[in-house]
């Protein structure tokens, strides 16, 4: 299935596991940064296979690198920031499991060691390999 057709049927992120690694981020109060940041770095979201979510207080949205756009999706927003807690931003590996923690610095996120920690990832290296 394509980013594209995913995101606007995925309503639960166990249906990404084994497809897709997950960044989940709560939404700031003036995101346009962050937005920027993803538009400028689609391809390499694209290629390693990464959904970002923005986490808003009721809704949330989902980044689709193949079409920089960002749409609300109708997903359980609630049990998203249930596994958020009290973190900015997280990355679930493919296995469905919780990777990596981050925080903002002016706005963004440091999209360089979040594109290491998944180059890090096991699959990661097997997908590079073949």
């Amino acid at each position: 299935m394509s980013i594209d057709a995913m995101a606007s049927s995925v309503a639960t992120l166990n249906e990404l596991k084994w497809e897709y690694r997950v960044l989940l981020i709560r939404k700031q109060s003036d995101d346009t940064l962050l937005k920027s940041q993803l538009t400028q770095n689609a391809s390499e979201l694209n290629e390693r296979k990464l959904l970002v979510f923005i986490i808003g207080e009721n809704t949330t949205s989902i980044y689709q690198p193949n079409n920089s756009h960002f749409n609300a999706i109708n997903i359980d927003t609630s049990a998203l920031k249930t596994r958020m807690g009290d973190k900015k931003a997280i990355l679930i590996g493919l296995d469905g499991g919780t990777k990596s923690f981050y925080e903002f610095e002016n706005g963004s996120i440091d999209l360089k060691q979040v594109f290491a920690d998944v180059d890090g990832m096991p699959m990661r290296r097997a997908e590079l390999r073949n």
